[in-house]
């Protein structure tokens, strides 16, 4: 086995995943209202389109450019420790409310 192999079976990014190939997404993509849900495959999917911006694994990044996705609530951003800057603008409908209730 080949030193690659042996790191590719170690690997493991996100929450949910298996560590051989699978990944366990029991995440719905949209919400009731037909609003996007920010799950971790949906971060996958981001991290390799946009592979310049964002390293793959989640805690090493400390920008998320998530503005005007039409995201309803911030989901899944815990496993993000070194997140210094998070673009959300023109999201998070129920965000503003949860807020207000706080104060």
């Amino acid at each position: 086995m080949s030193v690659y192999s042996n790191r590719q079976a170690n690997r493991r990014y996100f929450p949910g995943d298996r560590g051989d190939g699978r990944i366990a997404d029991d995440e719905p993509e949209r919400d009731e209202d037909g609003s996007l849900n920010l799950t971790n495959k949906y971060l996958r999917e981001l991290f390799k389109k946009e592979w310049k911006k964002y390293y793959r694994t989640p805690e090493l990044n400390e920008k998320l450019f998530l503005h005007f996705k039409g995201f309803s609530y911030m989901k899944n951003l815990g496993q993000f420790k070194n997140l210094k800057c998070l673009y959300f603008e023109g999201n998070g409908k129920y965000i503003f409310i949860l807020i207000i209730e706080i104060l």
